[in-house]
């Protein structure tokens, strides 16, 4: 690593993650176990969705508050968005479908008529300043200052506010690919490997429509985006040579442009190291369980590391088990690490939680000795 790169890294806040091992549950357990309420007044009520986040809080610290999770008295959070792969499946077109026990879903896919580039062509971009979408997210904005006017606005629609004047603030997307999955689904596989023109145009065009986003919530705030998030979910579900081919060139160009970056790899991600290894630039990794850790520590020794834990383990394996694996992953990783059980199972065991809880309070203290 050069020191320009450590530099930049260090200016901008993304390597400096402390050590430890956390834990957080998909909306179905905080439903079941908590009384959240999701569904279409969590996501269309500002009000009510911080009355529920708060609620959440204070139930995780009266359950969990011993091993850190949780808060007796949270603070509201200013900020409104959803997954940007749903964003942009409702802006063109999609449907929102919302539950109670889950996060808005977008079932449809909108763009699974595109056969040729000019399909592509005809698409158009998106009017972001007129489309009713990008009006919704500062109508909730502008609710949430209204009552609470001393808190700060801290994301909108995937743009995250750092710096004192936002100056240097995290812009996230799901990457061309990733959302071309849910846009077009499967298909995009077949037109990458059989009409690649295709399958650029699609991406660019994805592209194009994040970037535009970007810059009219930056142009709204004030806020100036100089890290970028690659939430690149369907990376373990092509080849590392249809990764090399289409998606590693594009985030080379794209980090051209700004002073660090985040990779995200829901799964396995030990076939696609190497090629992360060249993004310049990436002072974060996001890795999916069965990734190897020792290999991600090794390429990016000064990179801080995300690492999930599996639910589906979780769910199944014994308390023995979950406290060793714990154990093992930290010390595969050594430092600058956060380990994530995301998206706990709401049949999850108790005995399993606490197994994870007992054994991440353990290294967590160990960390801050």
């Amino acid at each position: 690593m050069t020191s320009e790169h450590k530099s930049a890294i260090e200016s901008f806040g993304l390597r400096k993650i402390k050590s430890e091992v956390t834990l957080d549950f998909m909306p179905a357990y905080s439903a079941l176990h908590f009384g959240v309420v999701y569904g279409r007044e969590y996501h269309e009520d500002p009000l009510f969705r911080i009355e529920q986040d708060r609620h959440r809080q204070r139930q995780l610290f009266e359950r969990f508050g011993r091993f850190g999770l949780g808060c007796s008295d949270p603070e509201p959070v200013i900020g409104v968005g959803i997954q940007p792969l749903d964003f942009l499946n409702h802006v063109l077109g999609g449907r929102f479908e919302f539950r109670p026990n889950e996060s808005v879903w977008t079932p449809d896919k909108p763009l699974s008529h595109i056969e040729t580039v000019d399909d592509v062509r005809g698409l158009g971009d998106v009017d972001w300043e007129t489309h009713p979408d990008f009006a919704e997210l500062f109508r909730q904005v502008a609710v949430l200052k209204e009552h609470f006017p001393d808190l700060p606005v801290s994301s909108i629609q995937g743009v995250h506010r750092d710096g004192a004047k936002g100056d240097r603030s995290l812009l996230t997307m799901h990457t061309p690919c990733t959302t071309a999955f849910r846009l077009l689904g499967e298909r995009i596989l077949e037109l990458m490997m059989l009409e690649e023109d295709v399958a650029r145009a699609v991406f660019s065009y994805i592209m194009r429509q994040y970037r535009n986003l970007w810059d009219a919530i930056c142009c709204r705030t004030g806020w100036q985006g100089r890290k970028i998030h690659f939430g690149d979910c369907a990376a373990t579900m092509m080849s590392p040579q249809l990764f090399e081919r289409f998606c590693l060139p594009m985030y080379m160009d794209l980090m051209k442009e700004f002073d660090a970056g985040l990779i995200h790899s829901c799964g396995p991600s030990s076939g696609l190291l190497e090629l992360f290894a060249r993004v310049p630039k990436i002072s974060q990794l996001q890795l999916g369980y069965g990734t190897d850790l020792g290999e991600a520590r090794a390429l990016f020794p000064q990179a801080s590391i995300l690492a999930y834990y599996s639910p589906a383990v979780f769910l199944s394996a014994d308390p023995g088990w979950i406290r060793d694996d714990l154990r093992r992953m930290a010390n595969e990783l050594e430092h600058d690490f956060l380990i994530a059980g995301a998206d706990t199972d709401p049949d999850t065991p108790t005995s399993n939680l606490h197994a994870y809880l007992e054994t991440a309070r353990e290294i967590n203290e160990a960390v801050a000795g």
